[in-house]
């Protein structure tokens, strides 16, 4: 999808100034799933669409019990607080 040319300017300026609040953001103190979704927008509103889905989305990153079912995540994912 392309920007319309009549767009840009401001488009440009609205994404610099998320940036900016974004980064301001980071000097305040969060519990460690809304600090991870942060650096999910600083990521994507720096141009690295694809780590900030991938920040987003960590609690996708689980795999099945074989035993019970239930959403299983590597040891130290699990044991980090980043994931609910």
């Amino acid at each position: 999808m392309r920007l319309p040319p009549d767009l840009g300017e401001a488009y440009h300026a609205a994404t610099a100034h998320a940036r900016q609040l974004a980064v301001e953001c980071l000097s305040l103190e969060w519990p460690k799933i809304e600090f991870r979704y942060l650096l999910s927008v600083l990521a994507s509103l720096h141009g690295h669409g694809v780590l900030g889905d991938l920040i987003f989305y960590l609690d996708a990153l689980c795999g099945e019990c074989e035993k019970c079912g239930e959403c299983v995540y590597p040891e130290d994912i699990q044991k980090s607080g980043y994931v609910k």
